[in-house]
């Protein structure tokens, strides 16, 4: 499998930040195609329905988008002197300034699509708690960049689903996923060669040790999720009137995009000289499968 995607290689080459419309009303069609989420194709629901959760369910992806954005700003924010021995200074100082812009684009998507619920640019499924914060700060850099490094590889594959089915691609959605895919490529770099570094200063066993705290942490993470999307779910089929046995079909799990993403990830770490990332590897395709 390709580490980067053929879509992020070819297509689009003349695409700016700037040159992105969010002035194109939203259509009444899907914004991406249905089999990114395999586990909702082919719902036993109305296709206006199915529409409306597909608009829902990239608002989710958005809002979840924008969550792991802000926590990767606020960690490399606050621990600059962490840090220091790690990444340059200009890869830090690069690397916030880009994922700002991300969360940006992403908040101007969900403008766009529902300017009524996000005229104040706040969020409605997914908002950082005390916990997220103080787990957040005691999160080691190894820790925090294996984590990282895993969440961005995961964003990278959604432009490619969406080149699949480009009828069912709305064009500032698949637009804001390229870029935002092509600077991750250069942020998975930075996480790799901090690993790198990290790994050198560091005894085998307390890598080692921080490479397996981010188990726990993925898992709180990924139980925060569910939990946001249960009540979100919960709320959108109240909305639409959905009988329980068509409600419980809308059951959160992992995206194609989440699922290559997880495979990339795998198949780079899987082999690594680290202490802690074989065992790290074998829990998590226990996990995927």
């Amino acid at each position: 499998m390709e580490s980067t995607p053929a879509a992020l290689q070819s297509q689009d080459r003349d695409l700016t930040w700037e040159s992105i419309r969010y002035d194109v009303p939203a259509p009444d069609d899907f914004l991406m195609p249905e089999h990114h989420w395999p586990a909702f194709v082919d719902l036993p629901l109305d296709r206006a329905v199915r529409i409306r959760f597909n608009h829902f369910a990239v608002r989710f992806t958005c809002e979840m988008f924008i969550y792991f954005e802000h926590s990767i700003i606020e960690y490399m924010r606050r621990h600059r002197a962490r840090l220091r021995n790690l990444v340059k200074e200009s890869h830090r100082v690069r690397f916030i300034e880009e994922e700002k812009k991300h969360t940006d684009a992403f908040y101007r998507l969900l403008f766009l699509l529902r300017p009524d619920l996000y005229d104040t640019r706040d969020v409605h499924f997914l908002k950082p708690s005390r916990w997220d914060r103080l787990l957040l700060f005691l999160t080691p850099p190894a820790t925090f960049f294996i984590m990282a490094e895993l969440f961005e590889e995961m964003t990278i594959f959604v432009p490619a689903v969406m080149a699949e089915r480009p009828e069912h691609s709305f064009a500032p959605v698949y637009e804001v996923m390229k870029l935002h895919a092509e600077e991750e490529l250069g942020h998975v770099r930075i996480d790799t060669q901090a690993l790198e570094i990290a790994r050198e200063r560091a005894p085998g066993w307390i890598f080692g040790a921080q490479a397996l705290w981010s188990l726990p942490l993925m898992l709180y993470a990924e139980l925060k999720l569910r939990s946001c999307w249960k009540k979100a779910v919960g709320k959108f089929a109240a909305e639409e009137n959905l009988t329980p046995e068509q409600a419980k079909l809308l059951v959160r799990k992992p995206s194609r995009s989440d699922i290559l993403g997880f495979e990339s990830f795998l198949e780079k770490k899987q082999g690594a000289e680290m202490p802690g990332l074989r065992i790290l590897c074998a829990i998590l395709k226990k996990v995927i499968r």
